[in-house]
């Protein structure tokens, strides 16, 4: 069984090789009970909803870049930016982000992260989103 943070760190980086790498990474590490909170946004169960919700965030793309990553048995935080990028692949914004990941059975069970929203909203609607 990898470490919780070998299970993040992979979790993370599959998001940069586009959308469908992105999505399915969620099906990949999530369980079907996995509870993801975005705090300012809404709160999600599964890997579908989760899905649900990026498609919503209108982005195409995510690289994220991991500033720090410290784990505590099955808990793992990650300081990271996200780079997001739109359709023709241009960069829309980065934001950083603090998550907080609880790993079981290699799998994420529980995902809350922390973030500007108002960040997020002002730069989906520069682009018109």
């Amino acid at each position: 069984m990898p470490r919780a943070m070998d299970t993040v760190k992979s979790f993370i980086n599959a998001w940069s090789a586009g959308k469908e790498a992105h999505h399915a990474a969620y099906r990949n590490y999530f369980r079907p009970d996995t509870v993801w909170e975005n705090h300012g946004w809404k709160t999600t169960v599964g890997p579908d909803a989760a899905i649900a919700t990026l498609n919503s965030a209108n982005a195409a793309g995510v690289r994220a870049e991991i500033q720090h990553i410290a784990e505590n048995g099955n808990v793992v935080m990650v300081e990271r930016t996200d780079h997001i990028t739109d359709d023709a692949g241009k960069l829309v914004t980065s934001i950083r982000v603090v998550g907080i990941f609880e790993i079981e059975d290699g799998k994420i069970a529980k995902w809350r992260e922390y973030f500007d929203t108002k960040l997020w909203d002002n730069a989906m609607r520069s682009i018109g989103q």
